[in-house]
C-alpha cells in the first residue's frame, strides 16, 4: 500500500512540474476564466479522478463483498 501511495505522489509531483513548465513557457490559454488559474487542469483532473475512484468503490464494494463463510455455506444458505 505504501508503494502505491509513493507512486501516486510521484505522478502528482510530475504532473505539477510539467504543468508549471507549461505555464513558464508562456503557453497561451484560450477559453474560460479557469484557464488562467495556475495548475487548474492538474487539480481538476486529480480531484475528478479521486471522486470517481471513491464513487466506484462505494458502488462496487457492496456488490463484490462476500461474507467470511461464503464458500463454506451450503448452497441454500446464500
Amino acid at each position: 500500500m505504501k508503494g502505491i501511495l509513493v507512486l501516486l505522489a510521484g505522478f502528482a509531483l510530475l504532473g505539477v512540474g510539467l504543468e508549471a513548465l507549461g505555464l513558464a513557457a508562456g503557453e497561451e490559454h484560450h477559453g474560460g476564466f479557469w484557464n488562467f488559474i495556475p495548475l487548474w487542469d492538474f487539480a481538476f483532473g486529480f480531484v475528478g479522478a479521486a471522486i470517481l475512484g471513491l464513487v466506484a468503490r462505494g458502488l462496487l464494494k457492496p456488490l463484490l463483498a462476500r461474507s467470511e463463510d461464503w464458500y463454506d455455506a451450503a448452497e441454500g444458505d446464500r
